[in-house]
Order: C-alpha cells, then structure tokens, then sequence
C-alpha cells in the first residue's frame, strides 16, 4: 500500500449530480422506511471507475496488484456503505480493490496451515471504547483501525521480511488489523511479491559489483562501467515508481540497500 494524494470528485460525485439527487431519495427513503436499504448505484458508475483507475494507477488500493490484466476492478467502499449508508458515495470512500483484498474468501495465508476466510467485506473495525457513527457527523469521532491510502502514511506503519511478507511495524495500532482485514498475506500475493523481490536483489548485486569494479578502474574502462552502474541504478528505481506493482515493497528495500554502498548517486534521499 503507498500513499496517495486525492484529487476532485468527478462531478456525477457532486452534491449537484447524480449523487446528491440519490443521496436525497436515500433519506426520503430512510424516513418512509427506516430499515429498508437504498439500491445505490452512481459510485460504480464508470466515471468513478475510470477516475480511481487513474488515480491509483491502475492497482489495488490496499495491496498494489494490478488488475486491469485478470480482473474487473471492485469499487470498494472503506467505510461499508451497509454501516454507514451516507458515505456510500463519498469521494473519499470509495477506493479501487482487486477482488481478493476486498472481498471475503477462503484464502491461504501464509500464517495459517489451512485456507481461512479472508478479504474486507464489511469489515471495518474501531478501535477499544470507540463508537461506530450513526450520523456522518459522528464520523469524525471515530477511531478506525484500517490505514487508508489517503488518510494514512502506510510506511510508517508496514515493514516487509525478507520473504516479502508484510508485517506492523513496532507500536503501529492500525497495521496489524490493516494486514488481517486486506488479507495482504495471502500465499499468492506473497509468492508475487518475492518474484519481485528476487528481480531487486539481482539488481542489488550487479550493483555492489559494479561499485567495486569502478573503484579498482581507470580511464576508458572506468567510463564504461560508470555508464552501466547508472543504468542499473535507475532501473532498480524505477522498480520504486508510484506505478508500478508493490512499489513500496520496492521502496522499503531499495533503501535499505542505499544504506548499505557508499555512492553519491545511491542515496535515500533519491527515491522518491
């Protein structure tokens, strides 16, 4: 999961659009019929679909897949719009989710030794002695336990292992849940992220090799493997770009190998 910067609401999202007209029937409704649920419809319109496909580049919210290759995109709600039937339409919660992150399944973790129900569904928990809003006043006094691209710094609360599972890092209340509720160890998922990680680490390495060899070379020879360590180097972080599949993974262990060389073009301060 990275962060990600808002932009706008598309229009048929605006209280003068499609939305707010069908945010007015809702409560027509809710007052006629207070437990009866309102079919909304406008937030999977395609105009939101292709408005959060930009946005997020075509991945998954949560756990960065791309899905436009394999599956059609779920329009997620990170607030259920079951609990909280106001924000079904808000910009702001709405989210694009490949379908194993959002949607509750058997899955395999890789913690488990059995497949376990796993995906977002309505899930959304609060944390202890929070109460869950009534009223899309009461929101703001909410405490959720999920990270939100938007709302949330998501590395200061995940680190990755070695294998490239993700785990909390140390006093992060919202990532142990976020990991659970996302489903963002999945086998699959994992396995997918080690390819990746095994493309970093050969990088790495031709790397640190290409870093020794200049420092023992001169003249012609020099020249040449400078070119080629700066190749190397600006495509180990293009691995890192905002979008391309589990770029904070990439992230994460690009910076610790920036911390590990000594070389002026191989800083931490370059990734970005």
């Amino acid at each position: 999961m990275i962060r990600v910067k808002r932009g706008d609401a598309p229009a048929c999202l605006l209280d003068d659009g499609a939305a707010g007209r069908e945010r007015r029937k809702a409560e027509e409704l809710r007052k006629k019929h207070p437990k009866k649920s309102f079919p909304f419809k406008v937030y999977a319109s395609e105009e939101v679909k292709l408005a959060l496909e930009r946005l997020f580049r075509g991945k998954c919210a949560y756990c960065e897949t791309r899905y436009a290759a394999s599956q059609p995109m779920d329009v997620e709600h990170w607030r259920p719009k079951s609990q909280y039937p106001w924000a079904a339409s808000d910009w702001d919660n709405l989210l694009p989710s490949c379908i194993d992150c959002n949607r509750q399944r058997y899955q395999l973790l890789v913690d488990e030794r059995k497949k376990v129900r796993a995906g977002k569904g309505t899930l959304f928990p609060l944390a202890k002695g929070s109460k869950r809003a009534t009223s899309r006043a009461a929101m703001a006094r909410e405490v959720p336990l999920l990270l939100h691209p938007a709302n949330d710094d998501p590395d200061e609360h995940l680190r990755y292992t070695e294998e490239a599972v993700v785990r909390a890092r140390r006093n992060s209340e919202k990532a142990p849940e976020s990991i659970r509720v996302y489903a963002l160890n999945r086998s699959a998922l994992v396995d997918e992220r080690l390819q990746l990680l095994l493309l970093l680490r050969h990088r790495m390495h031709t790397i640190a090799v290409l870093i020794d060899l200049l420092d023992r070379s001169t003249g012609r020879t020099a020249e040449l493997i400078e070119d080629l360590l700066i190749h190397e180097m600006t495509e180990l972080h293009a691995f890192a770009h905002p979008a391309r599949p589990y770029s904070a993974m990439a992230r994460h262990f690009i910076k610790e190998f920036a911390k590990t060389i000594e070389h002026s073009r191989l800083t931490s301060d370059s990734i970005r």
